[in-house]
């Protein structure tokens, strides 16, 4: 093997290293976007449960409300009913 062999294998080694070198930032960046998406989601979707549990607690309540209403409206048409 002469030297110019040798400069070339080098020099192909060295682009090798330069790409698997790029690919590899590429895909540390990805995963830090991927992470940080991720982390986002997790906040958002707890947020949407806490909301929806008052919005629930809220509705809950208001059919109580609505429901003792109902009763005590029966309950005055059965008294008229009764006298």
């Amino acid at each position: 093997m002469n030297t110019i062999q040798f400069l070339g294998m080098l020099a192909t080694l060295g682009g090798f290293i330069i790409a698997l070198t790029n690919n590899i930032n590429k895909f540390s960046n990805t995963i830090t976007r991927l992470d940080t998406t991720v982390n986002n989601l997790e906040k958002m979707v707890q947020e949407l449960k806490e909301d929806n549990h008052k919005s629930h607690a809220r509705l809950f309540n208001k059919t109580e409300e609505q429901e003792e209403r109902l009763i005590d409206h029966e309950n005055r048409i059965n008294n008229l009913e009764n006298k």
